[in-house]
């Protein structure tokens, strides 16, 4: 499983968010699904799509959560709501037979998600908020100086640091 891969296993942050996205694109398209099931009354496959729509959900949530933990939610965020959003969609005509009246439009609406999705995720507002973040973490970590006075050395971590000698 995607989920449990560790050490050199460990997913990079692409794949994590791919990943996560396909779990939220499958939840979407078995919702549809279990809706057409539900007008038909076919009650085992609401059932069916139903537990898909909800393993979907879920490995989309544990990736999610994943990729947030390992790197900046404003790396993470923007484009797994854009592939959530743009896959099901995109792939409709294909799996649904659904036909678009004015498929020039719909292609520009899924064109303004991925650029909106872009342009957030590199706005002055959240490239000051991701400096912010990474200044928090490396201080830390203790590879960054404090806010001064309190005897931090610079970029050396802190346990590399040499104890001082009180004794004057």
């Amino acid at each position: 499983s995607l989920v449990l891969l560790r050490g050199e296993q460990r997913l990079k942050a692409p794949q994590v968010i791919i990943a996560a996205g396909c779990g939220f694109a499958l939840s979407a398209i078995a919702v549809k699904l279990l809706s057409d099931s539900l007008e038909r009354g076919s009650i085992l496959a609401v059932i069916a799509w139903g537990l898909v729509a909800a393993i979907g959900a879920l490995l989309g949530q544990v990736l999610d959560m994943t990729a947030l933990q390992r790197y900046q939610a404003t790396q993470v965020a923007p484009p797994i709501f854009a592939f959530e959003i743009v896959v099901p969609v995109a792939l409709a005509p294909f799996l649904f037979q659904e036909h678009w009246n004015q498929p020039l439009l719909v292609v520009a609406g899924l064109a303004v998600v991925v650029v909106a999705g872009a342009i957030v995720a590199h706005t002055p507002a959240v490239a000051k908020l991701q400096e912010e973040e990474l200044e928090i973490k490396l201080r830390a970590e203790g590879i960054m100086p404090g806010s001064g006075g309190d005897g931090d050395d610079g970029d050396v971590p802190a346990a590399e640091q040499p104890e001082h000698d009180v004794r004057g």
